[in-house]
């Protein structure tokens, strides 16, 4: 429902007016009738008169809906980003811990929360001190030790939760979804956290864009909000998106909420001072509430001069009550002064969204008006579907149905020819419009056709007047004519008997309505009466799912049984014979049919069900059609042999990693065919030196790549220069799970066989991706072409036989970490050209060294080492080799 005006909510709660008792309001209550859910009522129309001696001004703002006393549940949610383990977190925990007792709050949303083998969840022991609900989720495989993500615990029970990782997938962030129940009443909580980098406004308006996608798959309730660290202030271009359907709370109640002093960013701990840090609520859920209050907190140290993180927290605090928003306000568009006795009228409608019992103020100026009404639902699933009125008290409508005028209601007669009573328009009260009466809602989706089918009769003066009779059908905004009596005479009592169709006349919307219409001055008539309605469906058969791919098999495996659903959607008898189920197409004997054993009768919404099974006994590519009478379902699978090479089942299905990435790939001759690699056909990957340093290919298996056994990856390779490659494997369920691996390359111009180790992983994963792994963009001086072919599982090879052909590297380097950014580890590759004592230091900006990666001696050749930044706080670091006389400095970022 609309119109219920936030602002002047908070006004009213923060500036009282005067003079308010000086009007008065008419009615001074009302309960509608019962109404249809996801329906508008009737307008009912409110006088508000001046009974002052003054005159007196009457705002918009001075007239809201608002809840009854008693009737308002407060919620107050907590946003702040907890900072992983950083600095001393047991002294921090207890701080945090004290200050959200303290301020208890109903929800909080917690961002860089983290777990490890040696530490517990950081939101699980927040919440097992609360006494709270939970849930956790993160860009991290479960399987990790290292996790790091966003949470959201909650005082009221978790209903449902999941999440998304958000575009793009290579910045790694998520937003995490909760359904949760208050007191029966739903409402949705997203948190998240967004990328770091202050130049990022395209990834932050991607995620952005994203998490409003994701919202609008998984939110059912009136009432959503969304907590999170966004990275962003809040005058930067990508919050427009945001602000587009989303509203902040800390802007009502803080005039200039961009001065340094409203920073949520810890600028003690050295952080510039910015806003960051949010709670939204979304401006549909506006009807429903009345934001109270929103307030920088945790921003206090302890005794000690320990803060509880380097965030501040965001809370904000609103009155709800779930009944306001079924109560519609039409208020005055600009202020007006009334004189004594003027007057001026606002409409209210009642738009129940939940069956029940609905209460309300109309709020005016200090003066209230109680509404009411019930929501009920009585939309009609299944035909034939009738109404002959008997269950009708007199002068009443049945359940369900609806009317804008008086004149219609039924009535203790029959006139229609049918049995008492019957549904009449009679001419009292006198008046002239286009009035209706409506059937309850029904549900029509999937139906072609309609069948209508009812009594009626027409009685008219001697000497009638013009008007016209309509019935008509109503499918959401659109209303399409079925049949006219236009200035008719007296009709004695018929059957009429009508068909509805999918485009004449709306049929297969999910609230189709009927309506029969009087068109005129309602006294040219004196009756028109009906009786017997029947809405009637031919027997529709629909079929689930609609196709069904089963994917590859091993040689001699057989798939799962697939459930196929048979519905009657439709009316009346829908009988289905075991012969009506067949499987045909060009491989039906490679499937399997489960099918009924004798005739099934269908009445309407009733099912039977049959499954099939791919069970091949040959290889290759099979395909079938499961025939139900005239629906064919397309099933399809593949066959494949285990021993093959990887590569046959990827099919080069390829897609370059990176952004504005100038790489190719193709088929093509092999190049150099040798002893190593003698395939008739190899990928060429050619790069350009303007592409950005990490472009690859990804692939998306058929099959998922088993590592529970075999856990060596092999890959033949070509390339023209010594440069590392990089492999990795990705649950593509959940693309933004991920493992990398990487190994130098040691020959140039002939094949030689990568093997890339995964011996630390298990399970199965669904994408692969391989790509040169160049130290940095600047030092990119030339094209890049190299070869690759037969990606496969292996066994670990024999290192001590490889050893003896291993290539020394000609100079001393130190390459660019990878990933970079990156967020908590990195790899840092460096080379010695003969044996010598090396030390690999990392440092800040400020020079202060943070840790001693390498100090010893080393041998020649190729060498790898990872830095883990979990206990650093985001920012530019620098790290240091030193070899003998060679001494080379990087940077490296680490983002969180």
């Amino acid at each position: 429902m609309k119109n219920n005006i936030l602002l002047g909510a908070v006004i009213l709660l923060l500036m009282p007016m005067a003079a308010w008792s000086q009007f008065s309001i008419s009615p001074p209550s009302h309960e509608f009738d019962s109404q249809q859910i996801n329906l508008t009522s009737e307008t009912q129309e409110f006088v508000i008169t001046n009974e002052g001696t003054e005159a007196a001004t009457l705002a918009p703002e001075d007239i809201t809906i608002a809840a009854p006393a008693g009737q308002t549940v407060s919620l107050s949610f907590l946003s702040l980003n907890i900072w992983f383990d950083n600095e001393d977190w047991p002294a921090r925990f207890e701080l945090i811990l004290d200050q959200i007792r303290e301020l208890d709050p109903d929800i909080i949303g917690l961002q860089e929360v983290i777990q490890r083998e040696d530490l517990d969840n950081q939101a699980m022991q927040i919440a097992d001190s609360l006494g709270y609900y939970y849930y956790f989720d993160s860009v991290d495989d479960e399987g990790r030790s290292t996790r790091f993500g966003n949470a959201i615990v909650s005082r009221y029970p978790i209903e449902e939760s999941n999440f998304r990782a958000l575009e793009p997938l290579d910045a790694y962030r998520k937003a995490v979804h909760t359904r949760i129940s208050v007191d029966g009443n739903e409402l949705d909580v997203y948190n998240t956290h967004l990328h770091n980098p202050g130049d990022a406004t395209e990834t932050r308006k991607t995620q952005i864009q994203d998490m409003l996608d994701f919202i609008d798959e998984t939110s059912t309730s009136d009432l959503v909000f969304v907590t999170g660290d966004f990275n962003a202030n809040p005058d930067w271009e990508e919050m427009e998106v945001m602000y587009e359907r989303f509203i902040d709370i800390y802007p009502l109640f803080h005039e200039n909420h961009l001065d340094p002093e409203h920073s949520t960013l810890n600028y003690h701990l050295g952080h510039s001072q910015r806003r960051i840090d949010y709670v939204f609520f979304e401006e549909k859920s506006s009807d429903f509430l009345t934001p109270v209050s929103a307030e920088i907190v945790l921003d206090e140290p302890d005794e000690n001069d320990v803060y509880p993180s380097d965030h501040f927290g965001v809370l904000a605090t609103f009155d709800v009550s779930w009944d306001i928003g079924s109560f519609g306000l039409h208020n005055i568009p600009e202020s007006v002064e009334l004189q004594p006795d003027d007057q001026v009228t606002v409409d209210v409608t009642f738009e129940p969204m939940t069956i029940g019992h609905k209460e309300a103020l109309l709020k005016v100026a200090g003066e209230e008006v109680p509404l009411s009404g019930e929501g009920i639902d009585a939309s009609i699933t299944s035909f034939p579907w009738n109404e002959d009125f008997s269950d009708t008290d007199e002068l009443d409508l049945p359940l369900g149905w609806t009317t804008n005028a008086e004149n219609w209601y039924v009535f203790n007669s029959d006139y229609a020819g049918g049995e008492i009573p019957e549904l009449v328009f009679w001419w009292e009260p006198q008046q002239e419009g286009r009035f209706y009466v409506n059937t309850p809602p029904m549900q029509t989706t999937g139906l072609d056709s309609l069948t209508v089918q009812f009594r009626h009769q027409v009685d008219n003066f001697g000497d009638p007047g013009v008007y016209d009779l309509q019935l008509v059908s109503i499918a959401g905004d659109d209303e399409f004519l079925v049949r006219e009596w236009s200035d008719p005479e007296s009709i004695p009592d018929e059957e009429i008997s009508v068909r509805l169709y999918r485009d004449e006349h709306g049929v297969g919307h999910d609230q189709l309505r009927l309506a029969w219409v009087f068109d005129g001055p309602s006294d040219n008539i004196i009756r028109w009466a009906i009786d017997d309605a029947e809405v009637g469906a031919e027997p529709t058969l629909v079929v689930t799912p609609e196709e069904i791919d089963f994917g590859l098999l091993e040689e001699g495996d057989q798939s799962d049984s697939v459930v196929v659903t048979l519905t009657n959607i439709g009316g009346g008898i829908l009988e289905i014979a075991p012969d009506d189920i067949r499987l045909t197409g060009e491989h039906p004997g490679q499937f399997n049919l489960n099918n009924i054993s004798e005739t099934a009768q269908l009445a309407s919404n009733d099912s039977a069900f049959v499954s099939v099974r791919f069970a091949p006994d040959q290889g290759g590519d099979m395909m079938a059609s499961l025939n139900i009478r005239d629906e064919q379902i397309p099933l399809s699978g593949q066959v494949f042999d285990p021993a093959s090479h990887i590569e046959r089942y990827i099919d080069l299905n390829l897609m370059r990693g990176g952004s504005d990435d100038d790489s190719e790939f193709s088929r093509v001759p092999n190049p150099d065919p040798d002893e190593i690699n003698d395939s008739e056909e190899v990928v060429r990957f050619d790069r350009s030196q303007h592409g950005v340093p990490w472009g690859g290919f990804f692939a998306f298996l058929p099959v998922p790549l088993d590592l529970s056994d075999k856990k060596f990856i092999y890959v033949d390779v070509w390339k023209p220069r010594i440069s590392p490659l990089r492999f990795k494997v990705e649950d593509g369920d959940t693309p933004d799970l991920e493992i990398e691996s990487m190994v130098p390359q040691t020959k140039t111009e002939q094949w030689e066989t990568i093997v890339f180790d995964f011996s630390e992983k298990d399970g199965e994963w669904n994408v692969i991706a391989f790509m040169p792994d160049f130290a940095d963009p600047v030092d990119l001086d030339e094209d890049i072409v190299l070869y690759f072919a037969n990606i496969r599982l292996g066994d670990e090879p024999d290192i001590t036989s490889a050893d003896g052909g291993a290539d020394i590297p000609s100079e001393f380097a130190l390459e660019q970490n990878y990933p970079n950014p990156f967020n908590p580890a990195t790899s840092i590759a460096f080379q010695v050209p003969e044996n010598n004592r090396v030390t690999l230091e990392v440092y800040d900006v400020t020079g202060r060294r943070i840790t001693t990666l390498v100090d010893d001696h080393m041998d020649a050749g190729y060498h790898e080492v990872t830095f883990d930044g979990t206990r650093l706080a985001s920012g530019v670091y620098l790290y240091r080799m030193q070899a003998g006389d060679f001494v080379q400095t990087r940077k490296l970022m680490l983002v969180k």
